[in-house]
Parts: structure tokens; sequence; C-alpha cells
């Protein structure tokens, strides 16, 4: 159980990680500043969400 919940914060911290550092390299004005607390704790926490959205506007945007 420990471990389980071990690994899914660390996909978690990288996830996060790696979504502020495109987010910030790769998008102008305020939406590409750096990320807050919070914004980092919620996705951390909730990974998968945050990854489903992202994958969901990514294929959106490959259709367009």
């Amino acid at each position: 159980m420990r471990e389980t919940i071990l690994g899914y914060l660390i996909f978690g911290i990288i996830w996060g990680a790696w979504l502020e550092y495109y987010t910030t390299q790769n998008i102008l004005g305020p939406l590409g500043r750096p990320w807050i607390w919070r914004e980092r704790f919620f996705h951390t926490l909730l990974w998968p969400l945050s990854l489903g959205v992202f994958i969901y506007e990514f294929i959106k945007g490959l259709l367009k």
C-alpha cells in the first residue's frame, strides 16, 4: 500500500514538474508565468485529471 501511494506521488511530482517547465517555456503572456504552490499541489495530487485534460487538448489541437 505504501509503495502504491509513493509511486502515485512520485509520478505526480514528475508530471507536475514537466508540465510547469513546459508551460513556462512555451506559453507567452500571463499563462506562461511561473506557478504558485497551489497549482503545483493540484497537479501533484490530481495528476490523472491533469494528464487527461492535457492529452485531450493536445489531440484536439492536432486535429484542427
